[in-house]
């Protein structure tokens, strides 16, 4: 759902606390793709953690602890109190309840968290005059509440008049993301969570785009694509370890579109289908084909990737395996997903009650 150079939406009305609307249940069927099944998770139930949203589209979502966080933008120049474009960092329970609103600015994007605090990307800049101007930022704010630290400004990288910025991952106290820099191309870039020099890790060969950024206490990695002359994409899955030393292809790929880490190695979803390959490369494993061709955003635990598809979430066993559909009727389109012990949880949005404009909503399915 996630549209590069005009991204997403969604919006709040009110800065402040927003009331969420009652928390909405749904028994959902045990439908499969692909010959799997809910053998052991018959009967999952969905439900709505907040409504509070008006406008389209959320952005990027993060878990940590017991509270999720997640940005919106409101492309609806009437649900937007400063334009369209305009937009929120919020926070909710995995619970439900009210919704906090902890930052705002334009085209807020990607969000991480740790134990302390929310990292998040803003993909232009509002100047005094209320006009949007080039230069994306990343930005800290205190899960708690509290003031916005800007951390790194992309405007103000040497040579360049904006720098757009791409994925944001988080990893050893670090933040890792990349700045798409006029005239320059795609460089990967990093920085320490408390703020300091931000150092550039690696550059992109010209013509790459970048798809998705991810990282781990020893590496960071990343997938691109680039079309060819005939308009076909091929893509790449990187590694560049933080010891030292040049980038790494782990695998070739087509067209990426998430990615996550873990232990046992690295996933992402890529044209409608869901693929692998270990920390240190080798062969690619073909994990699902999407039941709806749309294979998306991508959240992994110990024994399960689960990924958002045209209408729904489904999940397959990490090492391979029939997918099931875990959510369907819809539910599971949005731009990202998060997983803990018990839930799956998504961004998405759902028709609103109080205007023709849709809400944006975040959801969980239990158990997962």
């Amino acid at each position: 759902m996630r549209r590069v150079d005009a991204r997403c939406g969604g919006t709040v009305l009110c800065v402040g606390v927003v009331a969420a609307a009652a928390v909405a249940t749904a028994v959902v069927g045990g439908g499969c793709g692909g010959g799997g099944g809910h053998a052991a998770n018959e009967n999952p139930i969905v439900e709505t953690l907040t409504l509070g949203l008006e406008g389209n589209e959320p952005n990027g979502l993060a878990l940590q602890g017991s509270a999720l966080y997640w940005a919106s933008v409101a492309w609806d120049s009437d649900a937007a109190p400063h334009g369209s474009g305009y937009g929120y960092l919020q926070t909710v329970s995995t619970d439900g309840g009210g919704v906090r609103i902890l930052g705002a600015g334009y085209l807020p994007d990607a969000v991480v968290a740790d134990a302390t605090n929310v990292y998040w990307t803003t993909l232009d800049v509002l100047d005094d005059a209320g006009s949007a101007t080039p230069g994306g930022r990343i930005q800290r704010t205190p899960r708690a509440g509290g003031a916005t630290t800007i951390l790194f400004e992309g405007s103000l990288i040497a040579g360049s008049g904006d720098s757009n910025l791409s994925g944001l991952a988080l990893a050893a106290n670090h933040l890792y993301w990349a700045a798409n820099t006029s005239g320059s191309g795609v460089t990967i870039m990093t920085m320490p969570v408390d703020g300091g020099t931000a150092v550039p890790l690696a550059v992109l060969p010209v013509g790459q785009n970048l798809d998705c950024i991810a990282a781990s206490a020893d590496a960071v990695y990343w997938a691109t694509h680039e079309f060819s002359m005939n308009n076909v994409p091929s893509g790449s899955v990187m590694k560049q370890p933080l010891a030292g030393g040049p980038p790494v292809t782990l695998a070739k790929t087509s067209l990426p579109v998430a990615m996550a880490v873990g232990p046992s190695g690295v996933y992402w979803t890529d044209n409608g289908s869901v693929r692998s390959v270990a920390l240190d490369g080798g062969p690619t494993v073909l994990l699902a084909l999407d039941p709806d061709g749309v294979a998306g955003a991508i959240a992994i635990d110990a024994t399960s990737v689960y990924w958002t598809t045209g209408n729904g979430i489904a999940k397959a066993p990490i090492g391979g395996g029939s997918p099931a559909t875990l959510v369907s009727s819809g539910s599971g389109v949005g731009s990202d997903l998060v997983v803990d012990d018990t839930s799956v949880y998504w961004t998405t949005v759902v028709p609103c009650s109080s205007r023709p404009a849709a809400c944006a909503a975040v959801q969980k399915v239990t158990p997962k």
